[in-house]
Formats: structure tokens, sequence, C-alpha cells
């Protein structure tokens, strides 16, 4: 497992020396660190992440727009990660404040996390509607089939005419 890693590190760091696409580069880091979340070795996941997070190139950021929005979505991702193996495998508050951060910034899957995180682990149901809701508005697919699963059929509510309310009006009511 761990030449495998070890290999597909050598060709990001060559293309970063290289000064080939440096967006590749962050994508292979970014790819053996997810490798390494799934096979649960997680310290090492936590390194290749951060070194996908904090890796920066003026190609990147500012001649090619295309790839720093594509880069940007990586390095999301990659804290994204990075603040879950924290909060579910080295229980630490720090990864929930990472979820939290990149929650605010309107990532999608951060907020879907967040609400799972303060539903299930923290019974918060009012603050968790409130993220799954944002997550929901920012096209989240998870978000929507975690709300419909915990919050059936809560606000199916809708509007009727005040001509509507008054035909079910009985004499009692006037």
């Amino acid at each position: 497992m761990q030449s495998v890693s070890l290999d597909w590190l050598q060709k990001a760091f060559n293309a970063i020396d290289s000064d080939m696409e440096s967006t590749y580069a962050v994508e292979i880091l970014y790819q053996v660190a997810h490798k390494e979340r799934s096979d649960e070795n997680f310290d090492l996941a936590v390194k290749l992440f951060t070194k996908a997070i904090n890796f920066t190139n003026t190609v990147i950021d500012h001649q090619e727009p295309a790839h720093a929005d594509y880069t940007s979505k990586l390095r999301n991702s990659a804290k994204l990660n990075v603040g879950l193996i924290q909060y579910y495998n080295f229980n630490l508050l720090e990864g929930l404040e990472l979820i939290y951060e990149l929650s605010i910034l309107g990532d999608p899957i951060s907020q879907y996390y967040l609400a799972v995180i303060l539903i299930n682990d923290n019974g918060d149901l009012n603050t968790g509607e409130f993220w799954l809701c944002q997550s929901k508005d920012n096209g989240c697919e998870e978000a929507f089939k975690y709300y419909d699963s915990h919050f059936p059929s809560q606000h199916n509510y809708y509007a009727v005419s005040y001509t509507h309310l008054r035909a079910h009006e009985t004499p009692e009511h006037l």
C-alpha cells in the first residue's frame, strides 16, 4: 500500500518540479490522500490533504482562472476531509471548526456534513435543519435525501385563498 502512495507522490512532485500543470499535482496529492483515508491511514491522509491545501502556484492562482476554480474546489474538499478525519477519527474539535468555516463560505457538502454532525452527534435539530436547508439550497443531493428521511412531511404547508378559508366556516366560527 505504501509503495503505491509513494509512486503517486513521486508523480506529483515530478509535476511540480518540472513546472507541468500544477493543478495536476494538486489533484494527485488529493487523490493519494483520499486513498490513504479509505485505507484508514489517517495521519498520512491528513498530511497529504494539507500539502494539497497549501500548495500554491502563480499559474493556478493568477493566470489560469479555470484551473484556479478547479484547484479551489479540490482544496475545499481536502479541507473538508481533514475536518472529518480530525472530528471523527481523532476527536478534535478543530475538525468541526474547519467544517464550520467551509460551511460559512457556502460549500454545500460541508454544510451537509455540519448538519449531520449537529443532528446526529449533538441532537441540535434546529441548527442542523438550518444547515441542511442551506445545503439543499446550494444543490447538495445528499442533503435532500437526508432531509426527507429525518424531517418527513414536517413542512407540507401550502397557501390557500381567503375565499377558501371562508368556504370552510360554519356558524360556530362566526
